[in-house]
């Protein structure tokens, strides 16, 4: 199991957090991509979560990001560790986004609405 925090470096102003059950596998993965324990249970070393880009509001290019991150073995020991993010907008999909553009109602019925629309120039 995986615990993860979003938090603000300088204010501490927690962005996200949440939890994963870890990256779980029924086959015994290769020396570089994973473990088994003693008790048969095998992980992936890899692990990914989605974070809300929206959180960060206007703070992307400005922002110094603390990422603590909890790792718990089937023992539940932990390790903890701590990853600061200086600019936010390296991480894979924080960069900028144009949402859909020009939507307009394209028909309706008197139980749904169509609507239709452009993808924005990102």
């Amino acid at each position: 199991m995986l615990k993860w925090k979003i938090s603000a470096n300088n204010s501490g102003e927690l962005f996200q957090s949440g939890s994963e059950s870890g990256n779980v596998t029924e086959s015994k993965p290769s020396l570089q991509e994973g473990a088994c324990s003693a008790d048969g249970e095998c992980y992936y070393f890899y692990h990914q979560f989605e974070v809300n880009n929206c959180l960060f509001k206007d703070k992307l290019q400005t922002q110094v990001t603390n990422i603590d991150i909890e790792v718990f073995n089937s023992a539940m020991l932990t390790s903890i560790g701590r990853i600061q993010v200086v600019d936010l907008t390296s991480l894979r999909g924080m960069e900028k986004y144009s949402g859909p553009m020009d939507l307009e109602m394209a028909g309706s019925t008197s139980y749904n609405v169509n609507f239709q629309w452009h993808q924005g120039p990102t």
